[in-house]
């Protein structure tokens, strides 16, 4: 089977259509797994229903870090699972997990899946590779990586130096793919799997590096980073799971706090010569947590604007201008110019004459956020304070400011937010924690031609989606029967 499915592949001369159920949300569609809403307590599969293997209990399990993510508990495709079905051939193409989290996929029954993995450290490698090796496909779209519609044969990575692990999934099985680690493969035959994402202690580093990727690339989180350790941090770890998990919580609240610092202190130093940029505190009464299960904050991804220009969540801070408060800005300085349309060289953040116009929003002053921090010294914290009393208070409250950061009540407010934050709609999605709904993609296609060519476009690789190339070939060798409705844009 994998033979034929890589000729198929490689060949350039033969194309295939197959269907692909996935990205099934069992909220909507049921899980393979005993509930408590689908399973009765005389059930001898009852025992299961509270088993931390069920993919429904896995992700918010002690331990698993996405237990603090959501105060509502759950993200679709993230801490609530997703369930696939596939025949021969369905494939979910190269690809590395949402903020490079652990992910463990259950094959329930049917036809085994064979499974490629490139170990996260090769990543970058894997990365240069994949640029190096469809070109044409990365100028058409920069973001390729992320689509899940890409497959190049093994043995091309392998014959660049990129390790590439190889097993085969049957039911019954589990498989568990490692942070930044990028997989692919392809079923054997009509099967159905579950899957879903958790997260360890030592993803934290991992969660920072995606973030930081992201922000380069201009994609959208699925959820803030900052508000995740943060919380964590808020936490009283008293039992064993927390003790263990602390160090890494320390370390990376460490980083938090630099970044945030030295994001703050830019926009200071940069400001001087024309005027400060002001301040707004955010407000919002549930920013101190007065138990171990509160939620700091109060908000949901769906209630955290995203900056106008890299699109992270802006949860810590934010930058208006307030001469056109329909956009908003992280701190980092290519952003903040982008702001307010003065150039920016390597990054750093050109103000000049507009500084006066800004206002710094933020939800914790930066003396706060050092105390999140055990280990904090005397001499953070004075430099703490001297940035929270560098920018003056905005003197009249702003309705732009409120709706940016207003709390999702009520029907009026959440509209009004989601009218004002049009600009940050990606690929006409609202900004927010959770993915797209469920769908059926159908239409893989191998080896298709492009007009004018007499060969294979891409040979070696499989190309899902975005091909209208492939609807149009479709539509010569079966007529009016396929129609363009069979190219699902997120096929994976």
């Amino acid at each position: 089977i994998e033979r034929e499915y890589w000729r198929v592949v490689d060949g350039g001369d033969l194309m295939l259509r197959v269907e692909y159920g996935n990205d099934l949300d069992v909220q909507s569609h049921g899980s393979g797994f005993p509930t408590a809403a689908n399973t009765p307590s005389d059930s001898p599969h009852a025992s299961f229903v509270a088993s931390p293997w069920n993919l429904n209990n896995l992700p918010l399990s002690d331990g698993s870090l996405l237990s603090y993510i959501s105060p509502d508990g759950e993200i679709s495709g993230v801490s609530a699972p997703w369930v696939y079905v596939g025949m021969l051939f369905a494939s979910f193409c190269w690809h590395n997990e949402d903020n490079y989290l652990y992910s463990i996929n259950y094959h329930h029954f049917g036809g085994g899946k064979t499974w490629y993995g490139v170990p996260g450290p090769s990543a970058h490698d894997f990365e240069k590779v994949f640029h190096e090796e469809v070109p044409e496909l990365f100028e058409a779209d920069p973001k390729l990586l992320f689509k899940l519609c890409t497959m190049i044969t093994p043995k091309v990575l392998k014959a660049r130096g990129i390790p590439v692990v190889h097993t085969i999934q049957r039911a019954g099985e589990f498989i568990i793919t490692f942070p930044q680690a990028y997989h692919a493969g392809f079923s054997h035959g009509f099967n159905c799997n579950e899957a879903v994402n958790f997260a360890l202690a030592d993803w934290l580093p991992y969660g920072r590096a995606s973030i930081e990727r992201y922000k380069d690339k201009k994609r959208s989180p699925v959820f803030s980073h900052e508000r995740l350790v943060c919380t964590i941090a808020h936490r009283n770890f008293r039992g064993g799971a927390h003790e263990r998990i602390t160090p890494w919580v320390e370390k990376e609240m460490r980083w938090v706090a630099a970044t945030e610092r030295a994001h703050r202190e830019a926009l200071m130093t940069t400001a001087e010569p024309a005027g400060r940029v002001r301040g707004y505190r955010v407000a919002d009464g549930d920013n101190h947590v007065r138990s171990e299960t509160e939620w700091i904050g109060g908000v949901a991804e769906s209630d955290l604007p995203q900056c106008h220009r890299c699109l992270h969540y802006l949860y810590l801070s934010a930058v208006l201008d307030m001469r056109n408060p329909k956009r908003i800005s992280c701190l980092e300085g290519a952003c903040v110019s982008a702001l307010v349309g003065t150039a920016s060289e390597g990054g750093e953040m050109a103000l000049g004459e507009h500084a006066q116009h800004l206002v710094l929003a933020y939800r914790f002053s930066m003396l706060e956020i050092y105390a999140l921090i055990a280990s904090s010294e005397a001499g953070e914290l004075a430099r703490a304070r001297q940035i929270d009393t560098h920018f003056p208070a905005l003197e009249q409250q702003s309705p732009a400011l409120q709706v940016w950061f207003q709390r999702s009540e009520g029907a009026g407010t959440k509209g009004a937010k989601q009218k004002a934050a049009g600009s940050m709609r990606k690929g006409g999605q609202h900004a927010s924690g959770r993915r797209a709904g469920a769908r059926i993609s159908q239409a893989s296609a191998a080896g298709t031609k492009r007009p004018g060519q007499s060969s294979a476009a891409v040979p070696g690789k499989l190309y899902f989606g975005f091909c209208d190339e492939v609807i149009k070939a479709i539509k010569r060798l079966g007529g009016d029967a396929a129609s363009d409705a069979g190219a699902d844009k997120s096929t994976g």
